[in-house]
């Protein structure tokens, strides 16, 4: 906010020149730590650098206004991360026949479905150990 603006909010009556002045060191004040804080970050990238780490990249504000239609489509576009059905290991096949099917239909495609299930169950180890026994010979 601008010191004009906070001026002309403040009522006549309370604009003594006391009120003025000190508004007029916070303004000052204001300015100054702006300035010292970008000092302070220039130096810490200066630092940075002759300790050989690389400068902190400088990143662009974010605006909703940037965002086009096109690349929301290219980021839903985007390919799956993770496990995909290529790499996945098939324990089982099965041919799925659907009984009540219409007698006006015809055949259009086949579509292939990964189902992934997990099955527990307990099992019983049964274990044979065999250890040797040794003695000292004198």
């Amino acid at each position: 906010m601008k010191i004009e603006e906070i001026i002309s909010s403040i009522p006549e009556d309370e604009k003594t020149s006391t009120v003025l002045l000190l508004l007029e060191v916070i303004y000052e004040l204001r300015k100054d730590n702006k300035e010292l804080r970008a000092e302070v970050s220039r130096l810490k990238d200066e630092i940075a650098r002759l300790k050989g780490n690389p400068p902190r990249p400088k990143l662009k504000p974010s605006t909703t206004s940037d965002i086009n239609k096109s690349e929301v489509r290219k980021a839903s576009r985007r390919k799956p991360k993770g496990r995909t059905a290529k790499n996945l290991e098939v324990h089982e096949t099965k041919r799925i026949s659907w009984s009540k099917i219409p007698k006006a239909s015809e055949f259009v495609f086949e579509e292939s479905i990964i189902v992934q299930d997990i099955i527990i169950r307990p099992v019983i180890l049964n274990l044979y150990a065999r250890s040797e026994k040794r003695a000292m010979v004198n």
